[in-house]
């Protein structure tokens, strides 16, 4: 209509065709499902927001329409959410502001001073502003109106439930009038069971008595047995005892010989040590003879080959001739000698490999005595161990017998009381009936009370 007015029925179609598109995709969007609501509720208000600021540039600039950007917070606050309030002002601020530095022709017409912006603007900030605070307010008091209304909700389920509750309990209490009465006429019938089942209590009373007393017989007996067993047990340790000593000496021996054949093998192994290395040093000394022997050959040869160029030199070889028979002579001796400590030598190796042996056999018997000793002390530890299980077991064994006594000492103490009891219940089967009497009395008197409740139930259920 404004358009219509101020533009004629041109600018009124234009205006008219602008507001209906607009409003037909707002709505189009208010049915659309989101998962985020806030987006549908910036985007509805924005899209008149927006559609107006275009009408106004395309049109060259209108100022009136800060009052419509005005109605457009105002249906951006219908959502009563300052979050949205407060984006969708903040969002048209910056257009408004960025759209007036670039083109204020466009937001104001001709009339685009800065003094006719700032009054508009400040309307429509501070309107956008006012539109916040009573928005927040406004939430408050939905959410207030909400919460009230989820508590009546509440209470109104509360209150049904409860009814419910009533109604199910006032069954049941119907029903449980009627069990108690049917018990009241079973308990009224079993008293007279009851009297006779006294009568027959008090008999066996007397005879429990006297199978109590048989019992306490028997216990004394049991308890002779096991002091008997505790004996024998007794006796037993101390042979295990004796066994366990004689076991501990024997081990301790074993141990000591040992050591002493530990001390042998070592001694054994050292000898061992130093044969093969006298042998070794007999080898070396072989060697060396071998070579005073070969030394002694070529040094005969020698004597041999300068006899006969002395002997080519006639007189005057005469005297080398001589050097050279005693040389001769030194190297046969020498040859001898050798020769003679070589044979000692070698009975002296063979002295030694006989040694060898011995002392290896010696050795291996050791080893084996060794091994004979450990299998003796392996049996000892197990005859130990064996000994020691066996300790424990008696002790556990002692532990039970004591505890096995002492039972049979409370059972018996317990029976003597329990005698002491059954005399006593047998006197009390008497007082048991008179009671009996008073409490068919007081069974009467509950069918009677019972009874009113019923009526009171019915009546509950009946204003109900």
């Amino acid at each position: 209509i404004t358009a219509y007015f101020n533009g004629g029925l041109r600018l009124a179609i234009i205006a008219a065709a602008f507001t209906y598109t607009i409003s037909l995709v707002a709505t189009g969007i208010a049915y659309i499902k989101v998962k985020n609501n806030l987006i549908k509720s910036l985007v509805i208000p924005l899209l008149p927001g927006i559609g107006t600021i275009v009408y106004s540039a395309s049109q060259g600039g209108v100022p009136r329409m800060f009052i419509a950007y005005i109605v457009c917070v105002c249906l951006a606050a219908v959502y009563f959410n300052k979050k949205v309030t407060l984006i969708y002002s903040s969002i048209i601020t910056a257009i408004l502001l960025g759209l007036y530095i670039i083109n204020p022709t466009s937001l104001l017409g001709i009339n685009n001073g800065f003094g006719e912006f700032i009054p508009r603007f400040g309307m429509f900030v501070c309107g956008s502003v006012a539109l916040y605070y009573l928005t927040n307010e406004g939430s408050k008091h939905l959410t207030e109106a909400v919460n009230e209304s989820e508590k009546a909700s509440v209470l109104n389920k509360n209150l049904t439930e409860i009814i419910r509750q009533v109604n199910i309990t006032t069954e049941s209490l119907f029903e449980n009038v009627n069990k108690c009465n049917d018990s009241i006429k079973e308990n009224q019938q079993g008293l007279t069971s009851v009297t006779r089942s006294i009568q027959d209590i008090s008999k066996a009373v007397e005879e429990s008595a006297v199978a109590v007393n048989n019992v306490s017989n028997y216990i004394s007996d049991s308890s002779q047995l096991i002091n008997e067993a505790y004996s024998i047990s007794k006796e037993v340790e101390n042979e295990f005892r004796s066994t366990y000593e004689t076991i501990l000496v024997g081990a301790k021996e074993a141990d000591e010989v040992m050591q002493h054949l530990d001390i042998m093998r070592n001694s054994i192994q050292s000898a061992v040590s130093a044969v093969t290395e006298l042998q070794e040093k007999m080898d070396v000394i072989g060697q060396f003879l071998e070579n005073i022997t070969n030394i002694a050959s070529q040094t005969n040869l020698l004597a041999l080959n300068a006899a006969i160029e002395a002997a080519r030199a006639g007189e005057s070889g005469r005297g080398f001739n001589v050097v050279a028979e005693e040389i001769r002579k030194l190297a046969d001796q020498s040859s001898r000698t050798a020769k003679d400590i070589q044979e000692i030598t070698i009975e002296a190796q063979n002295t030694t490999s006989n040694a060898i042996e011995d002392v290896q056999k010696g050795n291996a018997s050791v080893e084996e005595g060794f091994a004979k000793i450990a299998d003796v002390m392996k049996i000892l530890g197990n005859a130990k161990t064996s000994i020691e299980s066996v300790n424990q077991k008696l002790y556990a064994e002692y532990e039970m017998m004591d505890k096995v006594a002492e039972r049979f000492r409370n059972m018996r103490e317990h029976l003597e009381t329990l005698a002491a009891a059954s005399e006593e219940n047998s006197a009390s089967t008497q007082q048991v009936l008179a009671m009996t009497m008073v409490q068919n009395e007081a069974i009467t008197n509950t069918a009677e009370m019972i009874k009113k409740i019923k009526e009171l139930g019915q009546t509950l259920k009946d204003q109900l």
